[in-house]
């Protein structure tokens, strides 16, 4: 026979003021957890973009108005469009996750953009020079991609570990050395889509079709 605790001693009155009350405390805890610091300065931030960017528009005479509703209609407006949104807003929401990963670990990497390129330019290299099937092409695209801008972050990490060279300096160093050396790749014949300044595609078998 179980034994009766003070919860089946209470009236049912005490029992409903305690579901309230344990009702509140909880509603209490999931309002700090969403309204934090963080999310609150995203918010901010989000705001001070639209508010600049409508003071931009109104200077150049147009409405902000119809500018921010094309856009949202462009990228809301149907399924496809979002999912053209997801497709090209991936590769920079990863970017900027390595950002504050970095960020984190109380180091500034300023060098998320040459590691994207750098990355960029190693899953191309991939997919055109080396003929794989389906699959598995797209898979070592994506992994040859990572590791080739993990090494060049890895450069500044090395620098910063052993020689005590600041990571500011040197990500902002490789910057422009991914960005001029993809420019010198995409330019040599191996690269060069004829009659362009672009690369040529890569490699339908290294696709990943959405």
């Amino acid at each position: 026979m179980r034994r009766p605790d003070s919860s089946d001693q209470k009236s049912p009155r005490q029992r409903s003021g305690l579901i309230i009350w344990e009702d509140m405390l909880l509603r209490r805890r999931l309002g700090r957890i969403i309204w934090n610091e963080t999310f609150l300065y995203t918010l901010l931030a989000i705001f001070i973009g639209l508010l600049a960017g409508s003071v931009i528009l109104l200077i150049t005479g147009f409405n902000p108005l119809e500018a921010y509703g094309t856009l949202f209609t462009g990228i809301f407006g149907s399924a496809r469009n979002m999912m053209y949104m997801v497709q090209y807003a991936t590769p920079i929401i990863f970017t900027g996750l390595s950002v504050t990963f970095a960020f984190k670990t109380g180091l500034f990497n300023i060098g998320a953009e040459g590691q994207y390129i750098a990355g960029s330019m190693g899953a191309l290299a991939v997919s055109v020079l080396l003929p794989l099937p389906a699959g598995i092409h797209a898979v070592l695209s994506v992994l040859i991609g990572g590791l080739v801008g993990a090494f060049l972050g890895g450069i500044a990490g090395f620098l910063k570990a052993f020689k005590g060279i600041h990571e500011v300096i040197v990500t902002i160093m490789l910057n422009w050395i991914a960005f001029y050396l993809s420019n010198f790749l995409v330019m040599s014949p191996a690269f060069k889509k004829p009659n362009s300044t672009s690369s040529v595609d890569i490699a339908e078998t290294s696709r990943i079709n959405s």
